[in-house]
């Protein structure tokens, strides 16, 4: 029998990579961050993840947070309980959604690393958005010294990072040459590298350079032969290592899209769950469902199939918190808020009324067409029904974004209970109990606080959501 050459390597670097995780004896890390530029009252926060979905998903999977005030211009982390390469962030400051803005994003860390990093030069990215001036988004970082052991490959993923970026929509021709040649560049530096990284570190920096380059809109029109070396060398990398590279499962989630093109998120379900296998498919069922979980009419369905199927106890978690949480029937969440006068107001306080709830930010251009368009047809139906109350939670931690959001009538009204999650913004555990990935988010509870309806396209219908309240009012009788 003939036996594939790749076959071999593939065979070889199980092996290898047995041998590599064998010599982690020590289960932790420390990184140290030194910068000159700090302030006094400064903090640093690393995430890190132990597994990976996709980036829209990123905030409702486990992370491990690690925050650090400035000492001396000193940021020491100590990572424990490591067991394996693992994905991390350092993050300085907030936007003013709330969101972490990274100095370094996605890199990579391992069992018994020590590594200092010395920033030089970083500069924050500035953001104009309608009236808002002066909107910082994140950082630019142009210098980094890296020194300790396993800093190498933090090195060689800063380094890459330094290549051009392509910013067009659709890859054409044109555009994969640039791409294509970005990419070897990226693979050089990463063979540069290869002496100084673990056997693990240099193929997962490998497939991360290539697995970029897949997520391009477009790349499945230009034909294998194009893209025959990138192909052959995914070929003689295992899949246990390729499915724990974050670009690369991020390229074969976009691929979807492409694969089934008109089919919906729902029937793409089955479709992933006929064509894939193993774990690869099972992290495309979980990230599918929980991206598109708010617009799935029957993802209670969907979930609990999932579930009959799939035994990682990290996907299953995260499905579990779909059926628990977001199933009808289920206990909502009983939140406490400030209204704009100061006043809390608990879900529970709402006891014995229908409960349509949205979750929305300021200048959010889907919040604004959600509301003139849809939902606030609905609320004039029911302004003046004693059993319908509608509650419209905002995320922005600027509380002027708030209250101009409220008194511009586009994306609420000053008739509603209006609250805010103030200075937590999308991470207060409302949101993230609800996993709110995307805005607007409505939803429906019924008069026992119990979520009545918590997905699907119909809660975005003036007139399905009000056939939606109507049916909640007669369970109710």
């Amino acid at each position: 029998m003939k036996v594939r050459p790749y076959i071999i390597t593939s065979i070889l670097f199980m092996g290898l990579i047995s041998q590599s995780m064998a010599k982690y004896p020590n289960q932790s890390a420390t990184l140290i961050i030194i910068d000159p530029h700090a302030q006094e009252k400064d903090s640093m926060t690393l995430y890190i993840w132990e597994e990976f979905l996709i980036r829209q998903v990123e905030d409702f999977i486990p992370v491990r947070k690690y925050t650090e005030v400035n000492n001396s211009n000193k940021f020491q982390f100590k990572i424990t309980s490591l067991k394996e390469v693992v994905y991390f962030s350092l993050c300085k400051g907030k936007t003013d959604r709330g969101f972490p803005m990274p100095l370094l994003e996605y890199y990579i860390i391992e069992p018994g690393d020590s590594i200092v990093l010395e920033f030089g030069e970083y500069v924050p990215v500035i953001q104009k958005r309608g009236s808002i001036t002066n909107r910082q988004v994140g950082w630019i970082v142009n210098n980094v010294t890296f020194l300790g052991r396993g800093s190498s490959k933090l090195k060689c993923k800063f380094e890459c990072n330094l290549t051009h970026k392509y910013s067009g929509s659709i890859l054409e021709l044109q555009n994969f040459q640039l791409l294509d040649s970005v990419t070897k560049v990226r693979l050089n530096i990463v063979n540069k590298y290869r002496s100084e990284l673990t056997e693990t570190a240099y193929r997962l920096l490998q497939v991360d350079a290539v697995g970029r380059l897949f997520q391009s809109r477009g790349i499945e029109n230009l034909g294998n032969e194009l893209l025959e070396p990138y192909l052959s060398l995914l070929r003689n990398i295992p899949e246990i290592l390729k499915i724990r590279s974050k670009e690369y499962f991020e390229s074969e989630f976009v691929k979807l899209k492409a694969k089934y093109p008109s089919l919906l998120p729902s029937e793409i379900y089955w479709e992933v769950k006929k064509d894939f296998t193993g774990d690869l498919r099972n992290k495309l069922l979980t990230a599918l469902l929980l991206y598109k979980y708010s617009s799935l009419n029957n993802g209670e369905v969907l979930v609990n199939d999932a579930l009959k199927e799939i035994n990682t106890a990290f996907l299953r978690r995260i499905l579990f918190d779909l059926s628990e949480y977001l199933s009808e029937g289920s206990q909502a969440y009983n939140f406490s808020l400030s209204d704009p006068n100061g006043n809390l107001v608990k879900l529970s306080d709402l006891k014995g009324k229908i409960v349509v709830m949205d979750f929305w930010y300021n200048k959010c251009g889907a919040c604004k067409d959600y509301y003139i368009y849809q939902l606030s047809k609905v609320e004039e139906k029911y302004e003046n029904d004693p059993e319908v109350v509608f509650v419209a939670i905002n995320i922005d931690k600027d509380r002027k974004l708030w209250i101009d959001g409220i008194n511009d009538g586009k994306h609420t009204s000053p008739k509603v209970i209006n609250l805010s999650t103030g200075e937590l913004g999308p991470e207060h555990p409302v949101i993230k109990h609800y996993k709110v990935i995307g805005y607007p988010r409505p939803m429906v509870i019924d008069k026992e606080g119990k979520i009545y309806k918590a997905n699907g396209k119909d809660l975005r219908d003036a007139d399905k959501l009000c056939i939606i309240i109507e049916s909640a009012k007669r369970k109710s009788v």
